[in-house]
């Protein structure tokens, strides 16, 4: 209950921020409203050609990075390997759905009357600002939140594989080396969920579509444990990707907040029409709890 209230913590905090000032320019004032999809055939074909490559895509870099032992690369600089293959994975992911995107507005959706303010994809300097201010002030809470809990009845908030738990200086040193992976990783999802697909082509309503677009969102992890471990537990040999049998283990820990965080994005984005709040949010508490959950290894 506490992980969960921690995460809607999140969410409920800025939108309340959000309504006094100086926080108010984070948001436009107005919901958001979901779009309706057209019915057009090369529309679909779009959407299921982008879907499909950025499924696949996640598979393969995942497969190429361990093959280049990114989860090894340990020096005076990078100190936590599993966070840096998380952090470098993101990125990689999010830049190839940035190249798909500008393909698609390009070659279809600008065509077809499709705007960038139609999509709440442009932002000012000053709504920038205003956005990373709020985020930062939102995640400060949370975190101070954390470390009263942790002082006063001396817990904190888990569940399995997950802790959202008291840091020490260094731990929040390794997390800024890595923030900027992590957000742009996860500013981009929020964008590609709110701006790009809030719309009736994946689910007909608004509970619909967020919980598809969240499934989708832990498509590829999923598979990549599932084929591991199925190979595993049908055969008694964890040798499904050859001498490197910790992908299907990492593939585990990344699945529950890859598919709770498209939630929290969402709420936001819906009571303030602003996709990078939530995003920022994200970015912020994922690489804090990353970086506090994994070793950190010193280099001889």
């Amino acid at each position: 209950m506490g992980f969960v209230g921690f995460f809607m913590f999140l969410a409920c905090m800025a939108l309340l921020l959000v309504q006094y000032e100086p926080f108010s320019g984070a948001s436009a004032g107005e919901n958001a409203v979901m779009r309706q999809a057209g019915d057009q055939k090369e529309g679909k074909l779009w959407l299921g050609g982008c879907l499909l490559a950025n499924t696949v895509f996640p598979l393969l870099s995942a497969l190429i990075l361990f093959h280049f032992k990114v989860d090894k690369v340990v020096n005076g600089f990078f100190m936590q390997g599993m966070p840096l293959f998380y952090g470098v994975w993101g990125t990689v992911n999010a830049l190839f759905v940035i190249l798909t995107t500008v393909v698609w507005y390009q070659c279809y959706a600008k065509k077809n009357g499709i705007s960038l303010d139609s999509i709440d994809l442009k932002i000012s300097a000053a709504h920038l600002g205003k956005t990373v201010a709020t985020a930062l002030t939102v995640t400060g809470l949370a975190l101070t939140l954390l470390f009263v809990v942790k002082f006063f009845f001396n817990t904190d908030f888990r569940i399995l594989y997950w802790a959202v738990r008291p840091f020490n200086a260094r731990r929040l040193l390794e997390s800024l080396k890595l923030l900027p992976l992590f957000m742009v990783a996860y500013v981009t999802a929020s964008v590609f969920i709110n701006c790009l697909n809030f719309n009736t082509s994946f689910g007909k309503t608004e509970k619909k579509n967020i919980v598809v677009l969240s499934l989708l969102n832990i498509l590829s992890p999923f598979i990549l444990a599932a084929l591991g471990y199925g190979y595993f537990l049908a055969t008694g040999v964890n040798s499904f990707y050859g001498t490197n049998n910790q992908i299907s283990d990492w593939m585990v820990p990344p699945l529950l907040l890859l598919f709770i965080t498209p939630f929290i994005t969402r709420a936001i984005y819906r009571k303030t029409k602003n996709p990078y709040l939530g995003g920022i949010i994200n970015a912020v508490i994922v690489t804090i709890m990353t970086c506090v959950n994994a070793q950190i290894v010193f280099p001889t």
